[in-house]
């Protein structure tokens, strides 16, 4: 009996241990179904391409930028043959990756840790990283004949970007620079890759998308040893679209010239399209600079000079406009009726304002006594615009200063355009948090003040004066040519605004600007057997040397041409920039520059 009941125990624990196993394998089988489940149809697209990408290994082919022409198709941007050095990881240890980084390291002259950096930033171990781009010959050759002993490690012919002009045209061109980690981010999902260049000024950045081209692609079967098997795919490289400018080359080398030695800009416009013929900013720098490692002086030029040589300052520089603000006053107590021309006022050299006798002095210290509108803008008396100013008012002025585009983007086809400051009641409560006072309107009047423009805004006032009223949206691209030559795309004239205002006021507008050239502020612009219409300006600087500034038109009765002129801290616009525009315009029509009577900043004044 006991016998049969410790036998019945044996059998009663093996049975509970058969159920314990059976459902240990009941459920190892559950969760390796699951698991199935979840590799196979929740992410089994996912775990395929993960094993497609470990089997396939793609080499990339760079596509060359398009390349960019002045108008007469003179090339200013170009493609060379450069070598490249790539690193793939795939089947390497991180051993083998350290020994491979300290060769490349001697070979191509760089920190081990600038090599690391690169061979352990492989986000996939089949996608190649680009080591080092433009290397010597003889150190492409040398990795070549080391081959065996740098496994992962290839060298190619890719296209590099150079500016064959150096520094010409250089703040409109730009340049091209390494695609970051956060831009690849970015930029990833549109065909960019890791080691590819990208824009990242001027036109280099604002037309990107079309320069860049389209990547080649060869995709090859590897085995798990990481020997290649077999070609599964090849693609070709595309080249990206040419640009077609509509800057003149050599105009734009005479523009720099005449800039050379100041801290400024210029402006060269067709006034009937927009074209902008050449547009400098100074001092310039070398494009090429960015193409290879900047070394210490380049640097400090760079980065640390007052001049800001990377600065674009015709699109970017925003200053008071000084007088040659005075041509909207104008234009808006013309139109409005606050002014007839033969009426004149008195200028005895100041105005006092107000109960707190404010005074507002003119340039000219004795005044210009009874003085009629053309004679005021000719000579640039303060007085006169002060006293046009206050009948005017505030609100008037802004509104036909918003009629010639100020306070808004030209709308130019390049990056980091400014758009200034047009002020008015409400932009002073909300920004300054004060009232509007007469004293805001007597200085806004002439240009000073809260009011605030680029010398591309300039250019566009004297545009409105040439053609009468419309000004167009200014470009510097003229076509868009496809890799086999064909026009995919051409840049017609945009009306941008329109200043209305009756054909005999802008008469009077134009009669006050050439007596500004001929015996005025501006006859340091004046050019033997050339009509042209100017306005000098001298922008007040509380914190040092006034800035100088002059615009102009030629020729008055059929205009071809605008030119505006910036120097930051250069002074008297009639003094300093005029004679720069005098140099531009006898280049452009082939006249003599020969200078004039020299004259004094007190005879100027403005």
């Amino acid at each position: 009996m006991l016998i049969q009941k410790q036998t019945l125990k044996i059998i009663a624990l093996r049975k509970k241990k058969v159920v314990v196993v059976g459902m240990i394998v009941v459920f190892g089988f559950v969760i390796l179904f699951l698991r199935l489940f979840y590799m196979q149809v929740l992410n089994g697209r996912y775990f395929r391409q993960v094993a497609e990408a470990n089997r396939i290994q793609r080499f990339y082919q760079k596509a060359p930028r398009g390349q960019i022409y002045d108008r007469h198709h003179r090339l200013l941007a170009v493609n060379i043959p450069s070598f490249v050095v790539s690193f793939t990881s795939y089947s390497l240890t991180q051993q083998e990756i350290e020994r491979v980084s300290q060769e490349l390291a001697l070979i191509l002259n760089l920190s081990l840790q600038e090599v690391k950096t690169r061979t352990f930033s492989s986000l996939q171990p089949l996608d190649p990283v680009v080591i080092a781009s433009d290397i010597t010959r003889e150190q492409a050759l040398t990795i070549m004949e080391r081959k065996a002993s740098l496994p992962g490690v290839s060298v190619a012919i890719e296209p590099k970007r150079q500016y064959p002009e150096s520094n010409l045209a250089c703040h409109i061109i730009g340049y091209v620079g390494e695609l970051t980690l956060e831009e690849y981010k970015d930029l990833r999902s549109v065909g960019y890759r890791i080691g590819d260049k990208i824009g990242k000024t001027g036109l280099e950045a604002y037309y990107d998308n079309l320069l860049k081209g389209e990547h080649g692609e060869k995709q090859i079967e590897i085995s798990a040893s990481g020997r290649q098997l077999r070609l599964l795919r090849e693609t070709d490289s595309l080249s990206g679209n040419d640009l077609e400018l509509t800057i003149d080359s050599e105009v734009q080398r005479m523009v720099q010239d005449a800039l050379q030695g100041v801290n400024g800009a210029a402006v060269v416009l067709n006034p009937r399209s927009g074209e902008v013929i050449a547009m400098a900013s100074s001092p310039a720098y070398n494009l090429n600079t960015f193409l290879r490692p900047i070394t210490r002086g380049e640097f400090q030029y760079l980065f640390k000079n007052r001049g800001r040589p990377l600065f674009n300052k015709a699109i970017q520089a925003q200053y008071p406009p000084g007088s040659g603000f005075k041509i909207v006053t104008t234009a808006a107590g013309l139109q409005e009726g606050f002014i007839i021309p033969e009426e004149k006022l008195e200028c005895t050299g100041e105005m006092v304002l107000g109960t707190y006798n404010q005074v507002f002095r003119c340039w000219k210290k004795d005044g210009h006594g009874k003085i009629s509108l053309s004679s005021a803008l000719a000579q640039s008396c303060d007085v006169f615009f002060y006293q046009l100013g206050l009948r005017l008012g505030v609100t008037r002025i802004a509104n036909y200063a918003k009629k010639f585009g100020l306070g808004s983007l030209t709308g130019i086809d390049l990056p980091s355009e400014k758009k200034g400051i047009v002020p008015d009641r409400d932009w002073k409560k909300k920004t300054v948090k004060e009232a509007w006072y007469d004293g805001d309107t007597l200085n806004m009047c002439i240009g000073q003040g809260y009011l605030w423009m680029t010398p591309l805004q300039m250019a566009g006032i004297f545009s409105a004066v040439a053609n009468d009223g419309p000004y167009y949206r200014p470009k510097v691209v003229k076509k868009i040519i496809s890799p086999d030559g064909k026009v995919i795309r051409d840049f017609f004239p945009e009306e941008q605004g329109i200043v209305e205002l009756d054909r005999q006021n802008w008469h009077i507008i134009k009669k006050g600007l050439e007596e500004t050239v001929t015996h005025g502020t501006g006859r340091q612009s004046y050019i033997k057997g050339l009509r042209v219409a100017g306005k000098t300006g001298t922008a007040q600087n509380p914190q040092g040397i006034d800035h100088a500034w002059f615009g102009c038109l030629a020729p008055v009765d059929n205009p071809q041409v605008v030119v505006v002129v910036f120097v930051e801290h250069g002074g008297h616009g009639g003094v300093v920039a005029a004679p720069i525009a005098r140099t531009i315009l006898a280049g452009y029509f082939k006249k003599s520059a020969v200078e004039g009577q020299a004259v004094t900043p007190e005879e100027i004044g403005d």
